[in-house]
């Protein structure tokens, strides 16, 4: 299952796949590897952030974690502001989010940290045995 995750992901990246693409590749792996209900998943969740007078969608939303993808596997500062818009807004809440930005193997890990984001943790499954893959997407979902 892992292994064809991995290949799954970089052929939609040679082939130029949408990030939404990437998204349900993700989402169908770990439902599957950690038997969670896909309605546990909320995809394109619409965030009003009233700071900026602007609406934006989340990738995919699971408890605390939002996604993020970007299939051009380098993440900008736009997008980072954009997610650091998401957490601020979110975070609003009371419950602290964390952000997961991912080419759907790379992934860098932020939290809030004074308005700002803060990068927490880096890995690329890709790198990860089997074993040290699944210990740390558990890390995030659990």
């Amino acid at each position: 299952m892992f292994e064809t995750y991995v290949a799954d992901i970089k052929n939609a990246w040679e082939t130029d796949k949408a990030e939404a693409n990437l998204a349900a590749l993700f989402s169908s792996f770990v439902q599957g590897a950690f038997d969670i209900q896909a309605n546990a998943f909320v995809f394109e969740q619409t965030i009003q952030m009233a700071d900026i007078k602007r609406r934006g969608r989340t990738d995919i939303l699971f408890g605390d974690l939002v996604f993020e993808f970007k299939k051009n596997k380098s993440f900008k500062t736009a997008d980072r502001n954009q997610l650091r818009n998401y957490l601020i807004e979110m975070n609003k809440s009371g419950q602290k989010y964390t952000g997961l930005f991912t080419d759907g193997l790379n992934f860098e890990a932020y939290t809030l940290r004074d308005g700002e984001l803060h990068p927490v943790d880096d890995f690329n499954l890709a790198d990860l045995s089997l074993k040290h893959a699944f210990v740390k997407l558990d890390a995030y979902l659990y």
